[in-house]
């Protein structure tokens, strides 16, 4: 038979043994990818995040992959249509429709031009006006005095 001390001992190993290794976190913060530097086996490993679980060999690999899978659509304005007669012009990028019996204030998509009281501002505002109104001009009726 065995002795009470090698029984013990036996006992002893085998719950050492037995017993699960507590596992230490990597020393080091995440960075704002939910992500850090991996120094003992070198590269860039995520554990939160978009790329959580996944290694890099380093940031500048996980940016260039985050840039190729981003997927964002830009919104976009539903698209409103109105007819009317143009009853006026407020400044060069802005017109007056008469719809539905009132004066609706339109902006003209893609134009940028001075508002009233910044230099050209009256010239952009005529030359709006001029299309508007269907009036014929002549290059030389735009230049400058």
């Amino acid at each position: 038979m065995l002795s009470r001390f090698v029984l013990a001992l036996l006992v002893s190993l085998l719950t050492v043994a037995l017993t699960p290794l507590p596992v230490e976190a990597h020393g080091g913060g995440l960075d704002a990818y939910g992500c850090h530097h991996d120094r003992k086996q070198g590269g860039y490993y995520c554990h939160q995040g978009q790329f959580a679980g996944q290694a890099f060999y380093s940031q500048a690999e996980m940016l260039a992959n985050r840039q190729e899978s981003y997927t964002a659509v830009p919104p976009t304005l539903p698209s409103i249509h109105i007819t009317g007669k143009v009853v006026g012009v407020k400044d060069g990028d802005s017109i007056i429709v008469l719809h539905d019996g009132r004066g609706e204030e339109i902006r003209l998509n893609g134009v940028d031009c001075p508002e009233k009281g910044q230099a050209f501002g009256n010239r952009a505002k005529q030359a709006t006006s001029g299309l508007a109104f269907r009036k014929p001009r002549h290059p030389a009726d735009l230049r400058t005095r």
